[in-house]
This record gives structure tokens, sequence and C-alpha cells, in this order.
């Protein structure tokens, strides 16, 4: 079973890419079904906020956040969003000070015209929507007071016909109204109108948890979910949620997008049928022939001695007594002593960048996001990526991927647990996204290697459907985005529980590296130091070589060397004549395969989003370990129980 460890959220992903706390208690995954084991980092939603710059002063005590009635808001975003002419906004609220003859703003953005749940002067609770049409507000209040030191779960929702509001579940009153509802033009605020005007006054709460959906929330909905909180039971349409009382999630509750930090997939120990002794020392001129097979995988090993073990994995370059068909403990499980390893299921994103760019700078750990739709953090050295991974979470004894941990990920994926149906087996579509985008998918398997062939939506309307899957490259390629259920022909699973980015993206660097003359890691122009490589639990080290076709001085298992003959072809490209070379490929999916050399002394892995066939998860090349704006990385855990 999977080892989970506080903080570690043991989760369940359905074929909508929904997420929920899983009950341990029952069956949460199944390998035999291609069924992988998630879990995610919750994130603290003030701290999350805090982190983008959106709280303004308010202040974080046990369970809630404090608004002072003075200058305390906090911004949730969503300036220029178009509703449409159906809404829901909810909050759980405090009321904390006196509101006579004044209008207080819980959540709203009302200014220039929006919409609001708000205490009105006559001290009711009400909503408003400004109707673009008449230029005027409909407003409708309760009828119930806003009482001090008293909570409410306040739901305010408009369906096209009805303005209705809810308190802690009931029903309390409606307005029945025909509006235009105006796209919103300033962002959502908590605790005060968003433009700050002199007209606003600030409110003097505690709020505990915010949602805002882009639909109507059914009677029945609110009934169940919002009578004394705000359970997220269907996310269908949820703009933004917002929790501050840092509690549990419920057994099969959804948990929203906005409060998942990381992702992470689980790798169980298993020992692998060796099918190549990976003896190729340089290039074939033979036509190319495909080698991929399924890869043959069991688990349920205690320990590294199990009694069926044949051999054991041997450093780089030596074979020790492995042959083929023996059965060997792979490599990744053997540095800690822990049954399996978590692996981030993303490239590790930059948090706040809504750019490229943002996210090709140095930044600190507290940056560190692993979830869909972010930009990879890219233009880092390794030592950087090695250096924050340590320190993304210690508990969980988080550090950037080996080569090893990749190669057990790209076995166990060309196996009957991953993309093998009998003797057939599917490749990883590329993540051809030239933005750098986590969780993206090509719309079809590529054909050449060195080319984006330009998409349109016009081309592929189901690329650019209901799931804003129409966010474009910078190269103006339209992709299936994580949310839209192709994407997951770009998981080592083909279901979303499966792990992304393996194939395209940036290119990842891991935690492999040669070694000189002396033995010693070739650490120059990575910034690490000597110092910084003493526990050899954290990387893969290799001999020392001089030629990018020495696969013999692979590790068993770390999917470079096996996977031969190697050969070199000639890409024509089709966009472009000038990118014509000569490709480097393996004859496992025509990937990239380039060795590591001692002015190119660490492995990056996976290929990067043009390359078409050539990137993959067997894909891998070299690198100085210097910054580069098409780098990126990725964290695994692997802690005891």
């Amino acid at each position: 079973d999977p080892v989970i460890k506080e903080g570690l959220i043991p989760v369940t992903i359905d074929d909508k890419g929904t997420v929920r706390k899983a009950d341990i208690n029952k069956k949460w995954y199944n390998y035999a079904n291609q069924e992988w084991a998630n879990a995610i980092i919750k994130q603290n939603s003030y701290d999350a906020l805090n982190a983008y710059g959106k709280v303004n002063s308010a202040t974080k005590e046990d369970d809630y956040v404090k608004f002072d009635g003075v200058d305390d808001y906090i911004d949730l975003g969503l300036e220029n969003h178009d509703f449409g002419n159906t809404i829901s906004l909810a909050i759980k609220v405090k009321i904390n000070g006196a509101v006579i003859q004044e209008e207080h703003q819980l959540l709203s953005n009302t200014e220039l015209g929006g919409l609001a749940l708000f205490i009105a002067r006559n001290q009711y609770l009400g909503l408003a929507i400004y109707d673009e049409k008449e230029q005027q507000y409909q407003i409708y209040t309760s009828g119930i007071l806003a009482e001090i030191n008293k909570t409410y779960t306040l739901v305010g929702t408009y369906d096209g016909k009805e303005m209705k509001i809810y308190i802690n579940g009931e029903l309390v009153g409606s307005k029945k109204v025909i509006l235009d509802m105006k796209p919103s033009s300033m962002p959502f605020t908590i605790g005060a109108n968003p433009d700050l005007n002199e007209y606003n006054k600030f409110s003097n709460i505690n709020v505990y948890q915010a949602a805002i959906f882009d639909r109507a929330l059914t009677e029945e909905e609110i009934k169940n979910n919002f009578s004394n909180e705000i359970k997220i039971h269907d996310n269908s349409e949820l703009l933004k949620y917002v929790d501050f009382t840092e509690r549990e999630e419920e057994a099969k509750e959804i948990i929203p997008e906005d409060i998942i930090e990381s992702y992470f997939v689980w790798i169980p120990k298993y020992k692998y049928k060796i099918f190549d002794m990976g003896e190729y020392n340089q290039r074939e001129t033979i036509e190319y022939e495909s080698k991929v097979q399924p890869i043959e995988i069991q688990f349920g090993l205690d320990d590294t001695t199990d009694n069926e073990i044949e051999c054991i994995a041997p450093a780089s370059g030596e074979n020790g007594n492995c042959t083929v068909n023996k059965w060997m403990t792979h490599p990744a499980f053997t540095a800690f002593d822990t049954k399996g390893i978590w692996v981030g299921k993303f490239e590790t994103g930059y948090k706040g960048a809504t750019s490229t760019a943002d996210a090709q700078q140095d930044g600190d750990v507290t940056k560190m996001i692993i979830k869909p739709n972010e930009y990879s953090w890219t233009n880092i050295s390794v030592g950087t990526m090695y250096q924050n991974s340590l320190n993304y979470n210690k508990d969980l004894n988080s550090h950037m991927i080996k080569n090893t941990e990749w190669g057990a990920v790209a076995y166990l994926t060309n196996s009957i647990y991953g993309r093998c149906n009998g003797n057939e087996c599917s490749d990883i579509r590329i993540n051809n996204n030239s933005s750098y985008l986590t969780g993206y998918a090509a719309l079809h398997d590529p054909t050449t290697g060195l080319t984006n062939t330009n998409e349109s939506c016009t081309d592929h309307p189901d690329a650019c459907n209901e799931y804003g899957t129409s966010r474009k490259g910078q190269d103006g390629n339209v992709n299936y985005q994580y949310f839209n259920t192709n994407s997951v022909a770009a998981s080592t699973t083909n279901n979303y529980t499966g792990i992304y980015d393996m194939s395209g993206g940036s290119w990842e660097y891991v935690m492999g590296v040669m070694t000189d003359e002396s033995d010693k890691p070739i650490y120059k122009n990575s910034g690490l130091s000597e110092s910084d490589l003493n526990d050899k639990r954290y990387y893969d080290s290799y001999k020392y070589g001089t030629k990018d076709y020495q696969f013999l001085n692979r590790i068993l298992g770390d999917a470079t060397g096996e996977m031969g003959p190697f050969i070199t072809i000639t890409n024509k490209g089709t966009t472009n004549t000038a990118q014509t070379q000569n490709r480097h490929i393996s004859a496992w999916y025509k990937d990239d395969s380039i060795f590591t050399i001692n002015s190119n002394p660490w492995f990056i892995r996976g290929g990067r989003c043009p390359h078409g066939f050539e990137s993959g998860i067997f894909a891998f090349s070299h690198h100085t370990g210097e910054a580069f704006a098409d780098r990126g990385f990725r964290i695994t855990l692997a802690f005891t129980s």
C-alpha cells in the first residue's frame, strides 16, 4: 500500500479530473486496472493568496481571517469574466462590528456594475446584481438582520429569472427579475468594494470560507452543503473557492483546485525482468526497427533480499551478475528505506506566474507548485533546482528526481500497469504547449520531429470548448489542456491517475551526473559545490566519458542504455528546412538518445515541446547544468512510514 504521512492527503481522480479525498478503508487505486494512487499537498488559502499579493492587511487567525473594518480586504481576482446570466456567491462570515446606516460589502465586485453579497444600510443581509440593460442595480434584501457576534453561511443565486438568498441552508426569500448581467470589470473582493472609493465602508468581520460559481446552485445543493459551512460536492463551474479553516476534507468530498498546492503519484517498489543489458557503445546505420515491448514487473517486495531477486542493480557501466531474463529490484528503490516513491504529477511550476517569462527566473522555495495549467519553472541551474527541491518539504524527504527514479516511472508506464494492453503498448502523447504550461497534450500523435504543426480552433473546435482549452502556446498552437478529457493521452496511464509532462513540455534536468576521471561528480557550471553532493542517495553517478554514444555507461533501470539499438536519422522537418539535421534516436518510440559527456555531464529527460516524436518518456540528452530557458525539473518524495 502507498505510504502516507501527515500533510499528504490520499485522493481519487475521476474521468473528469475531479479530485476527492480517498477513503483509505476502501480500494482507492488499482494498478491492475492502470489506476495509480494519487495524493495531494493542500495549500492554505490565506498563504496562497498572500503569495499572490492578494491579501491587504487582513489577519489570519485560528480558522478564519479577521477584517478590522478599517482597511482590510482580500482580492480574489476574476476581473474580465463574463458570467452570462447565472451566478452563485457564498460566504461563511461572522459579523463583529456595528453596521448602522452604512452599506458593508461581504463578497462583491460592485464598482462599475457587478454583484455582491452585502449588509444593507437597514442592516439586512442582501444580494445586489447590476442590470446592464437598465443601467441600475437590482437589489433584494432578505429581511434578516445582520446580528453582531453571529455567524452566517450566506448564499445568493441568480438563475436568469429569480434572485434568491439562503441563510444557513434555508431559503429566506426571492425576487423575480429578468436582467442582463454585465461582464466583470473589477476583481471580486472580500470585506470591501474593489475600487475602495469614498462611498465604501470596510467590513468588520471574520471570514471562514467563500465560493463563487458560474451557475445557480440548486435549493437541494444549498440545503445539503451550505447549512453551516461551505462543502464543495460538485465543482462544476466553480470559479473561486477559499477555505481559511484548515480543516480536513471529509471522505468523498471534492477538493477544489484552488486549495491544492501539489499533486504526487505513487510508484510502488517493484522488480522487473531484464529485457536488454544495454551493451551498446555506438550508433548504427541500420533502418529503424521498433524494439518496444511490455516490461515485466512484479510488486510486493518487502526488501532487496527478496528470494526471487536474481541480481542486484550494478553501478554505471557494470553488469554484476545480471543477465537478460533475470529479475532485479529496480534501483530507484534501493537508496531509501521506503516501499515506494511519490513522484510529482506535473513539471514543477512557478506559483503566481502569468506568463512564460514570469516563470523563467530565480525564486525561493515558496514559489513551487505542482499542478496543471501552471507555467513550468525554467531557466534556473541544477543547483537551484536541487536545493529548492530538498527544502520543499523536508518531512517528506522531498528531492529533485533522479535519473533512475525517472526510469522507474518509464518502466512502469511501459508495462501492463501503465500503457500496455497485452503485447501492445502505446506512446505518451507530447505536451507541445510552447509556453511550457503543465498538463497539456498535443491534438494528435506527432509524425515528425523538430516541428510544431500549426493548429487552430477552427480546425479543432473540440480543443476550444468550455474548458478554456483555446489557451495557446507562443507559436499559436492549440492544445488540449488538462481538464479536457482528451489530455489523458499525455498521461502515463492514459487516464487522469497517471503522470504528465514526461513527454515534451520542457526538457527536465534530473539528478544524474557524470563523474570525472577521479570519480568525483562534475559539478562545474551547475551551481552546486562538491559538498552539496556528499549524500549519494540523492543523485545517480555515471562513469566518465567523452562520447555521447557511450550507452554502456548506463545504470540498468534508468531507461537509457537498455533502449537500443541506437541509430541516426535525418530529420528534414516540415515547416522550416533550416531544421534539417541528423538526429539520434532509440529503438523505443524513436525518442532522443544522447548520453552524457564530460562537457555536458548532466542528464535531461523527456524532450521538449517542439521535438515531435523525438520527445518521450524514454528520451534522454545532456547539458551543462546551467540555467536554460527550456530546462525544468520534477520533485520526488521518498519517506518511510
